[in-house]
């Protein structure tokens, strides 16, 4: 009637108060199990509570861990919680649930924390997730310092080659500065001399006698030269016309 429990023994009998024996119980200690990679069964998940450390490749991110903790006591009543450092950043929510499942893990290390109650021990074992050659510090600083170098040399190219564009267009415009200047320099020597020539013929029919084929013959010559004066200027006004450059 008062709760205890009796039972005998070759000895004599025994009687204990089972509520009391619970609430002086021990803390139970959490194992681990049984592992699966991917779905798969490792060599080693016979022996995986015994391992501190378990290095993976970094096709291997998928795992489930399976845990119990040993309490002849009241095992239903135990509730498990875990914690993997460098992935959570507090303990799980008490639960009966002996399962835990992590899937694609990046590369890296982390820590799994198990424990049946806040005051239990603790299960910990170390995974250790191995990065591709693609996935380390060294690639990833390599290609930043590729890609620097790429913008480097492209803003380089780029820039030698706007400034070869300006020195060829300075270039041509001097080259058309100069012939502009050497046509305008012929030209006006042309100018120059059929002015001379006009002022002579005209000097030599100011001169001549009344006959009127020698005056005709020096006033044709006069009207040529003149043609040939108002040519070379047109040729003067469309060599300075920048459009025709």
């Amino acid at each position: 009637n008062n709760g205890k429990i009796a039972f005998h023994f070759y000895k004599g009998i025994f009687c204990f108060d089972p509520i009391k024996f619970l609430k002086t119980s021990k803390p139970v200690k959490t194992h681990i199990t049984s592992v699966l990679i991917n779905g798969k069964s490792p060599a080693y998940n016979s022996i995986i509570d015994g391992l501190d450390t378990i290095k993976l490749a970094h096709t291997e991110n998928n795992l489930t861990l399976e845990f119990a903790a040993i309490d002849f006591t009241n095992p239903v009543s135990v509730q498990y919680s875990y914690m993997l450092e460098g992935n959570d950043k507090s303990w799980s929510s008490p639960s009966q649930t002996r399962v835990v499942n992590f899937s694609q893990l990046s590369p890296g290390d982390y820590q799994l924390r198990i424990r049946a109650g806040e005051h239990s021990p603790e299960k910990k074992i170390i995974i250790q997730i191995i990065p591709a050659w693609w996935q380390t510090n060294w690639f990833r600083w390599l290609t930043v310092f590729a890609i620097v170098g790429i913008l480097f040399f492209s803003i380089r190219y780029y820039l030698s080659f706007r400034y070869r564009q300006k020195l060829a267009a300075f270039e041509r415009q001097r080259e058309i500065e100069n012939i502009r200047m050497r046509i305008s320099r012929d030209i006006q020597d042309e100018i120059g001399s059929g002015l001379t020539k006009i002022k002579l013929m005209s000097r030599n029919l100011s001169r001549a006698s009344t006959d009127a084929d020698v005056m005709k013959e020096t006033s044709g010559k006069i009207s040529s030269a003149s043609d040939e004066l108002i040519q070379n200027l047109s040729e003067i006004v469309w060599t300075v016309n920048p459009a025709n450059d």
